[in-house]
């Protein structure tokens, strides 16, 4: 067995195990996935340290600064607690902090040059199990076949909104199919497109279907290419979000839901959830000017310090997870969010070479974990990784294809003395490229 297929098998291991492997009947813990992923992500990073660079392939690694300056400062967090004498030891906030080095495993997957298709077959693999097996646990209600069955579940929405378990592989599958469907306008794309679309639908989450709606909105308004058509879709499409949606018995449910919840606040003179916790976590809880640079560090819930931290989030509705940006500069501090938002807008506004997809995922992350908690969670954060590596494989693979054009120019130059205009065009298709 080659290195290579045994960095596969193990990172395949570890996205399983950070979604719990789908805890068909609740049969593997919490705890025991846990114990899995942590254990094959630390054999991935010894398998890439103990590989010499001379026996390693380079590859072009686009988000490698900015990575590793996140990983400095959410080293340097761990000691916060300690420093700040909160009631939690070293120990269990490493044990906390661990999560969070999965971003690490972006530098061992890039060195070990993993190709773009076995992404894709994982994300669509995983994406085909969660969809199935949310299926399974609609169709088995009360009973929670899949996932934990103390798992909220809520009927507010117009459904029975269960928790979809790799739902964060479906939104990026969701954006594969999009960007695929631009490029080549196939049937297949667009058919995932719709499954896709569908299921996020009924999730029943407003924020993803707002932004995805939005995205395949963008997709629809590049692709055609005559203004009076864009015009008339354009208009055709507010026109029925405002005549049409608002009759559609989910998206009633949603928008009642939504205008409850603002009754209940100002009935008990009270702020927004999401305003207060971006308040707590942005702006209060910081005891010296040092955690609002460098974090307070990741709270666990095996000490004194992170149950105080549960027990008044519960007792004042200020939850981590309503909050991402916010939540991630409390843990971590300012200059880990700046390197988080480097890397973002490195994949958003890419100098040179660009990913569709890079640019749909991270505007996504951005955007989303404004009000909620993506930036926090350890299966959105592989998610992250492995989207960094498609950016970086078809960078690379750009690259490879541009290189020959231009030395084949170098090597007619001369011949070419005197057809200067035939020169300087050819030029002007390179710098466009």
């Amino acid at each position: 067995m080659s290195i290579t297929i045994l960095i596969k098998i193990l990172f395949t291991i570890y996205c399983l195990a950070t979604l719990s492997f789908f805890q068909p009947f609740n049969i593997v813990g919490a705890e025991v996935a846990k114990a899995v992923s942590y254990t094959a992500m630390i054999v991935i990073l010894f398998l890439a340290i103990s590989q010499s660079s001379e026996s390693m392939v380079r590859h072009q690694s686009r988000f490698g600064a900015p990575l590793r300056s996140l990983l400095f400062f959410i080293g340097i967090s761990i000691f916060m607690p300690t420093i700040s004498f909160f009631d939690q030891s070293l120990s269990a906030t490493f044990v906390a902090t661990i999560p969070y080095f999965s971003y690490s495993l972006y530098l061992a997957l890039r060195k070990f040059g993993i190709e773009k298709s076995f992404f894709y077959r994982l994300i669509f693999a995983i994406t085909t199990t969660a969809v199935v097996t949310h299926l399974i646990n609609l169709y088995t209600f009360p009973l929670i076949s899949f996932g934990v069955p103390e798992d909220e579940y809520e009927f507010e929405r117009g459904g029975v909104r269960l928790t979809i378990i790799g739902f964060n592989f479906v939104i990026v599958a969701f954006l594969i199919a999009l960007t695929k469907f631009k490029e080549k306008r196939s049937k297949r794309w667009l058919l995932l497109l719709a499954v896709c679309y569908t299921v996020i639908l009924f999730s029943y989450t407003r924020q993803h279907i707002a932004v995805c709606s939005l995205f395949i909105f963008i997709m629809l308004m590049s692709i055609i290419k005559r203004k009076l058509i864009r015009f008339t879709i354009a208009l055709a499409l507010i026109a029925s979000s405002i005549f049409i949606v608002p009759k559609i018995t989910l998206f009633q449910q949603l928008i009642k839901l939504t205008l409850e919840q603002r009754e209940r606040n100002e009935y008990a003179n009270r702020e927004n959830v999401r305003i207060s916790a971006a308040k707590y976590y942005g702006y209060e809880a910081f005891k010296t000017p040092y955690n609002r640079v460098f974090g307070n560090g990741v709270p666990s819930y095996h000490s004194k310090w992170g149950d105080e931290i549960k027990r008044y989030a519960d007792t004042e509705h200020v939850y981590m997870a309503d909050v991402g940006w916010f939540g991630f500069y409390w843990q971590f501090g300012l200059f880990a969010v700046l390197s988080m938002g480097i890397i973002c807008c490195m994949a958003i506004f890419p100098k040179k070479q660009h990913s569709l997809l890079g640019k749909y995922y991270f505007s996504w992350l951005m955007i989303t974990s404004l009000i909620n908690g993506a930036l926090l969670y350890q299966y959105e954060i592989v998610v992250t990784i492995i989207v960094m590596c498609i950016i970086d494989y078809e960078n690379e693979h750009t690259i490879k294809v541009s290189h020959p054009v231009k030395r084949v120019v170098r090597k007619n130059f001369w011949a070419s003395l005197y057809d200067w205009q035939k020169v300087r065009r050819e030029q002007k298709i390179l710098e466009r490229r």
